[in-house]
């Protein structure tokens, strides 16, 4: 799949280095590319802490407005608000929004649009269109799931490549209880394509070091920098999509540093990750610099009359090219009991 780790044949396959820059921008593009009960809220005696800190307003609206002292709080703090995106993106609401991305690398800058359409409330359905122009030519990703079967097909020029994740395999091995729609290790495996799996990725992947409020436009957001670390954290799934993030040659490969802007629960869209920046500042010469701006603008409400079975159906053409399974890249680890999801969570 677009979003995975280069095997050992792609370097077969491997573009002339004209189109080194093409091929790095569609994998970083992969790694981008509510709540049933309610928005939940942050444990009640960290969040008077945060509240309690420094309140001296920045100047710019896209500015962190609020510092939050003490790390080990602000590690909490965040890692909380991080779960309980995760959880929304996996239960929350049917919703739709804008993709922007802009990266920079080997001294060249390239953007990107496209949409995100999660059906939500758990039953895993979502659409990702995202286009990539190259020169004279428009490369370009979708990635689709109509709640059973996961699909991803990228463009690349003459080449393309589709890959499938059967997601009611992953189902049969999760136990579903009211209690797990506050689990994030279940919402984890649940997590499967689109931004949710961004969000999956980025719990694991990054420690957190600095919580600020502030603005992102008319939003209220939780601003959240961090930097990524080569051991999983306390609360981490274990398929292995998520071993591999601990690979040697993941690490080497992904930015060092995030900052993301999360919706506060006083904005529009409580916990929705509006923003994620990923960059490297390169050694001192400026190599290996890097920089990665993904934004998830203007989210709106799916109305029912648009949540169509169809909109997260592929097309015949699209169905006809070879297709590469992955399903044991998100088969979570076998559980002692096991139990079939109940119908009303399907």
């Amino acid at each position: 799949m677009w979003i995975r780790l280069p095997n050992q044949n792609a370097s077969k396959t491997r573009s002339p280095r004209a189109d080194r820059g093409v091929y790095w921008y569609l994998k970083v593009v992969a790694v981008v590319v509510c709540v049933v009960c309610g928005v939940m809220r942050i444990r009640p005696e960290l969040r008077a802490q945060a509240d309690s800190s420094n309140t001296e307003q920045m100047n710019s609206s896209k500015q962190p407005a609020i510092p939050i002292p003490a790390a080990p709080a602000s590690r909490e703090i965040a890692t909380q608000i991080l779960h309980r995106a995760l959880l929304e993106s996996v239960w929350g609401e049917p919703t739709h929004c804008t993709i922007r991305q802009s990266i920079q690398i080997f001294d060249k800058k390239r953007s990107s649009f496209g949409n995100y359409i999660r059906g939500g409330r758990g039953d895993l359905t979502m659409r990702l269109t995202l286009q990539v122009p190259a020169g004279d030519k428009m490369n370009s990703v979708l990635q689709i799931s109509d709640g059973e079967l996961l699909t991803t097909y990228e463009s690349i020029g003459s080449h393309s490549v589709m890959t499938q994740v059967d997601l009611g395999k992953v189902r049969d091995r999760i136990v579903i209880t009211k209690d797990v729609l506050q689990d994030p290790i279940t919402a984890m495996y649940l997590a499967i394509g689109g931004q949710a799996e961004e969000i999956r990725r980025v719990c694991q992947k990054y420690d957190w070091t600095k919580i600020t409020e502030g603005q992102l436009g008319d939003q209220k957001v939780w601003w959240i920098r961090g930097h990524s670390v080569q051991q999983p954290p306390e609360k981490h799934a274990k398929a292995l999509v998520d071993i591999r993030l601990f690979e040697e040659a993941y690490h080497a490969e992904i930015p060092p540093n995030i900052k993301l802007a999360i919706g506060h629960t006083e904005s529009s869209f409580p916990f929705w990750v509006y923003q994620i920046e990923k960059w490297n500042d390169g050694d001192s010469n400026g190599k290996n610099k890097s920089y990665v701006l993904t934004e998830w603008d203007n989210p709106a409400r799916l109305l029912p009359e648009q949540n169509t079975p169809n909109l997260f159906r592929l097309t015949a053409d699209q169905s006809l090219h070879e297709i590469r399974e992955e399903d044991k890249l998100y088969l979570p680890p076998l559980q002692g009991n096991l139990a079939t999801q109940p119908p009303q969570l399907r």
